[in-house]
């Protein structure tokens, strides 16, 4: 398991709702399977799903679509 943060990420989403910190840093699963790779994390806009709070949705998706493609270059 890795934990990934970006701190300047974390602080703006913390400054919107500190209940975010629950989720941070984000997790990230890294696992073999049948001589295959396999990388997942759960998605930062279905975490703060739980918070309720719409000023922090843009922000989790803008930092999960930043993940995804980190994901996917690191198995290209």
């Amino acid at each position: 398991m890795l934990e990934v943060c970006n701190p300047k990420e974390a602080k703006k989403v913390l400054e919107k709702n500190v209940m975010v910190g629950y989720f941070l840093p984000c997790k990230m699963v890294v696992d073999e399977q049948d001589n295959k790779t396999k990388i997942g994390m759960p998605k930062p806009t279905r975490l703060v799903e739980m918070v309720e709070d719409e000023s922090v949705k843009d922000l989790a998706k803008d930092i999960e679509e930043r993940l995804i493609i980190s994901i996917n270059n690191s198995i290209s």
